[in-house]
């Protein structure tokens, strides 16, 4: 078995949350850790170290490129790819290598994208 990645998904719908963490699980290659708050987020960051950042935009504490901002200032060394899962697409504040996905978002998209952007959660 090859090494799994961890992956944190930041979203303050509780039931969207929990279906992509659900989704991403299925994949059997990802650790998967859930915040439903920019602040839980923050907290999580440091301990998971994780592959990739699936967030939204609207966070009701925090906006979402706001809080991808802060978390890359956390981790300075490797920027990791962020993948945002929003209906504010114009809001959303990205750089090269992230990927944006509107809401509502196709599983097989989240999966295909979660793929493209974690070696680790391809089929080996």
């Amino acid at each position: 078995m090859g090494r799994e990645a961890a992956v944190l998904i930041v979203d303050d719908n509780q039931d969207l949350l929990d279906v992509h963490a659900e989704v991403l699980q299925t994949l059997g290659r990802l650790r998967v850790f859930k915040a439903s708050s920019a602040l839980e987020a923050l907290r999580l960051y440091q301990s998971v170290d994780p592959a990739l950042v699936i967030l939204d935009e609207g966070l009701s504490d925090m906006g979402g490129s706001q809080l991808l901002r802060e978390l890359r200032r956390i981790n300075t060394k490797a920027r990791k790819p962020a993948l945002f899962i929003t209906g504010a697409l114009a809001s959303v504040e990205c750089l090269p290598g992230d990927v944006v996905l509107e809401k509502p978002v196709e599983m097989q998209r989240l999966l295909d994208a979660v793929c493209a952007l974690v070696p680790e959660a391809r089929a080996g």
